[in-house]
């Protein structure tokens, strides 16, 4: 340990090293909480009947655009849903993308649109 006084450059990177490796250490266990709680989501989804026409949907869990969680209700509101499941990076979706905003700029007095990606790191819900 004698080494450590001698060469306070030395000391300074074994210090942030160690500092690095306990913050990886702990982003580590947040993102095993995270995929296990992704994992239980899928497990209770997969576990559930599928709807039959005319049911309304459970509510979802969901993360907006910034990343803050919110729910989409499906019984909270009078106007029927139009629930649009896509992916930013998939080609049809975009290919997609201009008739969905045709649809909604023409009939969204009538119904609500809501557009959830199923990437949680291109998009979140966005409503209209």
């Amino acid at each position: 340990m004698q080494w450590l006084t001698r060469m306070p450059g030395q000391r300074a990177s074994l210090m942030l090293l160690l500092v690095s490796a306990a913050v990886n250490f702990l982003l580590l266990g947040m993102v095993h909480r995270v995929r296990g709680q992704q994992l239980r989501n899928a497990a209770a989804v997969a576990g559930r009947q599928s709807l039959k026409i005319g049911e309304t949907a459970p509510p979802l869990l969901a993360r907006d655009a910034a990343g803050i969680p919110l729910t989409v209700d499906f019984t909270g509101s009078r106007t029927p849903t139009v629930l649009y499941i896509l992916s930013p990076t998939c080609g049809w979706c975009q290919v997609n993308k201009a008739n969905v905003n045709l649809l909604a700029s023409n009939i969204g007095a009538k119904y609500r649109f809501v557009g959830i990606s199923i990437r949680e790191d291109d998009c979140g819900v966005c409503t209209a």
